[in-house]
């Protein structure tokens, strides 16, 4: 028999994808402890399960994506040299000002505010994201940046990009 890898591949991410979310949590549990993520009694499992299935194939995938939600993450060098130049962590304060404000914090009240800030200093919203993505995730990956953050919550969220700009 030949076994096609990538057909297993898109399988194993249409489960991850119907499985109801629960039952992805619960198999996800030791692929986050493997990586140092103590997500015992962490109602925010399921929610990472939802943001993270369409782009996992695997539960390894997952765990990776997954794990800054429960672990501060090691910051990517190629990332923070790209995105936390002069201009990234300038754009990154203000980004901080913007949504240091936002209450409750979701991300339907955090995504307007920084689509407002790529507009009115005339970037893309790429611009403004993806420092911010960097500094609370140590990645390019993620989630949507509201979503990312809403998840991440508002003190963790602020501490990250605190961080990063030290």
């Amino acid at each position: 028999g030949v076994w096609n890898p990538e057909k297993l591949l898109w399988l194993n991410q249409h489960y991850l994808k119907t499985l109801p979310e629960t039952d992805v949590a619960q198999r996800l549990v030791p692929f986050l402890a493997e990586r140092g993520a103590n997500v015992a009694g962490d109602s925010r499992l399921v929610r990472v399960v939802v943001a993270l299935r369409e782009r996992s194939k695997t539960l390894v995938e997952m765990a990776e994506l997954a794990r800054p939600f429960f672990a501060r993450p090691e910051m990517d060098p190629k990332a923070a040299a790209k995105h936390l130049d002069e201009a990234g962590k300038a754009m990154l304060r203000r980004g901080r000002e913007a949504i240091a404000a936002v209450s409750p914090w979701v991300a339907a009240g955090i995504d307007p505010l920084l689509k407002s800030l790529s507009e009115s200093a005339g970037v893309g919203l790429g611009k403004v994201a993806q420092p911010i993505r960097v500094a609370v995730t140590g990645s390019t990956v993620s989630p949507p940046i509201g979503e990312t953050l809403e998840l991440l919550g508002k003190d963790e969220s602020l501490a990250r990009i605190d961080a990063a700009l030290r």
